[in-house]
């Protein structure tokens, strides 16, 4: 896979070519991180995130922060729901042979539910926009945990380009 592939599967993924049991699927996962995020709401460690967002600024009201009553920067926001989410670890995870590629919705939906937010985006671009999220993010494990190629520690990389992608 090379970035041109990938930018052309990103460019070409729309709703309409979508299988209904793949939609299906992404509502499930959305479900999932937003009920992890719910749980994980009150945890030590989102608290110390969320105080550190409110310390450095919000910044724009442009996105919902899940559970606290208020709006903060795209990337402040997609920071807050994703540590909600995961700080529990009972988002949704992926196993390959080679071994665990990681937790992708903690990653993609808190970025795509935040971009989706902030352009008033209908519920068909939010679910394309997870669609690739999770796409990239598992092809892009799958190069990096190779046992063909040299060990790479996966420390959120897949995360960064699944989230990008969706954003």
């Amino acid at each position: 896979m090379d970035t041109k592939s990938v930018a052309d599967f990103i460019s070409r993924t729309r709703f309409e070519i979508l299988p209904a049991n793949v939609i299906d699927h992404v509502k499930r996962c959305t479900l999932d991180i937003l009920g992890a995020a719910i749980a994980g709401n009150d945890s030590r460690s989102v608290r110390i995130t969320e105080g550190l967002v409110r310390s450095i600024g919000e910044g724009s009201e442009q996105a919902t922060m899940v559970g606290f009553g208020r709006k903060a920067s795209l990337l402040n926001a997609t920071l807050v729901n994703s540590a909600m989410s995961t700080v529990l670890d009972s988002d949704d995870g992926c196993m390959s042979p080679v071994g665990h590629l990681g937790h992708i919705g903690g990653c993609v939906v808190p970025a795509a539910l935040a971009v989706a937010e902030h352009q008033q985006s209908d519920g068909e671009a939010y679910l394309e926009a997870v669609v690739v999220g999770y796409e990239v993010y598992l092809r892009t494990g799958r190069i990096l945990t190779d046992p063909e190629a040299k060990k790479f520690p996966l420390a959120g990389t897949p995360g960064a380009y699944g989230a990008a992608a969706a954003a």
